[in-house]
């Protein structure tokens, strides 16, 4: 009796390894490549905001997990007491999630915000800040993207969001109700 008990426990631990198998299988076949280049984003980016972007970008680092861009602020961005107003934050903590979900996507895709949460933890001097964007989930509905602001002389964070986009491809021809929305008349 024990061994067969032993048996059909060994078949079981062996076909649950099977299948982890077979979803890491398939999840490397399904990993996210890169399908832009920084230069691509960043005119996107300018072409976006009507060639008056909130703030200069440069892209730092760019890899399948994660970017990260450098922004500069100057005085016309300022709060009184010199610190980056909260919605540039937010604008910025946005830009860099459809930075990740972009540079994902097929070419001619778009993307559109679905959800932010954000924490503002510290006050955001003038001057230079590090935005960094890393891929929590791509998938054919959305991509989730959690995304921290430092200062470029500090490791302590001063706000970080997690944002879901919407990816919407080229090629996609459902409705929004068969998207998982809803048609407006």
């Amino acid at each position: 009796m024990c061994i067969g008990l032993a048996k059909v426990q060994s078949t079981a631990r062996t076909r649950q390894a099977e299948g982890a198998e077979m979803i890491d299988r398939r999840a490397a076949e399904e990993s996210p490549a890169l399908t832009h280049t920084p230069e691509e984003l960043l005119a996107r980016y300018d072409k976006a905001m009507g060639g008056r972007p909130v703030a200069t970008l440069e892209i730092d680092d760019y890899t399948e997990q994660r970017i990260v861009a450098r922004a500069r602020f100057n005085d016309g961005h300022a709060r009184p007491g010199g610190m980056v107003a909260g919605p540039i934050l937010f604008t910025l903590a946005d830009t860099m999630a459809y930075f990740v979900t972009i540079a994902h996507s097929p070419k001619g895709s778009e993307a559109f915000t679905t959800s932010i949460s954000m924490e503002f933890l510290r006050p955001a001097p003038i001057g230079v800040l590090i935005v960094e964007g890393r891929l929590l989930r791509f998938g054919r509905r959305s991509c989730v993207v959690d995304t921290t602001i430092r200062r470029a002389d500090r490791e302590e964070p001063i706000a970080h969001a997690v944002v879901t986009y919407a990816p919407v491809f080229r090629d996609d021809t459902r409705t929004s109700a068969e998207a998982g929305g809803h048609d407006r008349p």
